[in-house]
């Protein structure tokens, strides 16, 4: 059985070419019922008659918006939850920090709403911004500080939080 694939590789299709039903389904790897529902949410043929035929760039442009409207950003204090689908707050705000290398942490919590384990990354530079909505329980990899030779870490370490770099 195929696996349904949210995101299409969009440099196959051809701008300049007008594809009926069948070869836009068989240019992305889906059932020709799938392009006739895209149709049906949005996607505009050459004209109304069938069989329909679409223009390369509008069916480039309808998948890119597709999947432009899927994003959710997360606002500050907010992880994605995987079992919600929708960016969520942490509970009571707490948070946990692995130190995984030089140049990336991981803050690790708990969805607020459904109690699933959230994880987020981030990079080593912006964790003193990433962190100020959260209270820090715990520092993993502790080890690993000394090694950067960050202030922002060591001010972690000691419990303030600073923007100092």
């Amino acid at each position: 059985m195929k696996k349904f694939r949210k995101k299409f590789n969009q440099q196959r299709i051809k701008r300049d070419v007008c594809y009926s039903v069948q070869e836009s389904a068989e240019l992305l790897g889906v059932h020709k019922r799938t392009i006739l529902t895209w149709h049906k949410e949005g996607l505009q043929p050459i004209d109304n008659k069938t069989p329909y035929y679409f223009h390369g760039f509008v069916l480039r442009e309808f998948l890119k918006n597709r999947q432009k409207n899927r994003k959710s950003k997360c606002q500050p204090g907010e992880f994605y939850c995987l079992k919600c689908h929708t960016p969520r707050k942490v509970w009571g705000g707490v948070v946990d920090v692995t130190i995984i290398n030089p140049n990336r942490a991981n803050l690790t919590g708990v969805c607020d709403v459904c109690g699933t384990k959230l994880n987020r990354l981030t990079s080593i530079s912006k964790l003193p911004e990433t962190i100020k909505p959260f209270v820090v329980q715990q520092i993993h990899n502790q080890h690993l500080i000394p090694s950067f030779g960050l202030s922002c870490i060591t001010h972690l370490k000691q419990g303030e939080i600073t923007n100092e770099n």
